[in-house]
């Protein structure tokens, strides 16, 4: 009988510790994604007709290849923006502090440029920070993405190059 009992007491004492301290939630980290930018393609390459003149004064129709400036913003594109919020989601979900990065209780801006393809693959363009424990911690959370999730057909766009600001702050 005395086991038993003391045996719900350890248990209770487990699941309900007695000290305040250990009641409290602590917020183990925090990072937090202010704007995610949008950078547009700068050069495309078009087809564009041109008349020429051929041998013996003959007009001929040809196409030549031209660089092209296309800046398509996405700016207040609902669709864009849900696609931002979910990729913006995805990484917090994803981040974790290193426990040294906690130890040091950092805080600083880390920024990513990344190129997400058609599919949802993407390819980490840079990143730039002042401290390389916090770089490091950012290069591991992107990793650990797989994939996003496909570009939205309505955007119509084959890839999309993204500058993402990472504030972190694990002094709490």
């Amino acid at each position: 009988m005395y086991a038993i009992i003391t045996s719900i007491l350890i248990h209770l004492l487990i699941i309900f510790p007695l000290s305040a301290k250990d009641n409290k939630v602590v917020k183990s980290h925090s990072i937090t994604i202010t704007n995610i930018e949008f950078v547009p393609s700068k050069v495309e390459e078009v087809e564009v007709p041109v008349a020429m003149e051929g041998f013996h004064g003959k007009k001929i129709l040809a196409k030549r290849v031209e660089k092209v400036n296309k800046k398509k913003s996405l700016e207040g594109n609902k669709t864009a923006d849900r696609y931002f919020k979910s990729i913006r989601e995805l990484i917090i979900k994803t981040s974790q502090p290193s426990l040294k990065a906690k130890k040091l209780k950092l805080k600083g801006k880390v920024m990513a440029k990344i190129q997400i393809q058609k599919n949802g693959s993407y390819d980490v363009l840079f990143l730039e920070g002042d401290n390389t424990e916090l770089v490091s911690m950012t290069n591991q959370t992107f990793s650990n993405i797989k994939n996003f999730e496909p570009i939205p057909k309505s955007l119509e766009q084959k890839e999309i190059q993204l500058k993402i600001p990472l504030h972190y702050n694990l002094t709490k």
